[in-house]
């Protein structure tokens, strides 16, 4: 599944939209414990530019953070260990609005 966020632009933030391309990866684990991946890309709307250094959050439906990590050089980011379900998937960096992607299925 790949979902796009286009943000609007903020006179206090850079005139910079980040686009949010996620892919989900379910891998087969244990029975008991099966966990799955959120992947995907950063991308700086306009050029398409990966970013690197934003933080990317997973959260559950109640709100609670269960994974975080930073994107690579070309805005690539992975969040493993995740429980089946329903995501909201966050990106934020300095100088850019925060990007909310919800219902991201695992």
């Amino acid at each position: 599944m790949r979902r796009i966020v286009r943000i609007p632009r903020a006179p206090e933030t850079r005139r910079v939209w980040l686009a949010v391309a996620t892919m989900i990866t379910l891998f087969n684990g244990p029975v008991v414990a099966q966990t799955g991946v959120i992947t995907g890309r950063v991308l700086q709307s306009g050029n398409g530019t990966g970013l690197a250094d934003v933080t990317v959050r997973a959260e559950t439906v109640t709100g609670a953070s269960v994974a975080t990590t930073q994107t690579a050089v070309g805005g690539e980011y992975r969040l493993a260990g995740l429980a089946p379900g329903s995501y909201t998937v966050t990106t934020s960096s300095l100088g850019y609005r925060e990007a909310r992607v919800a219902s991201v299925e695992v």
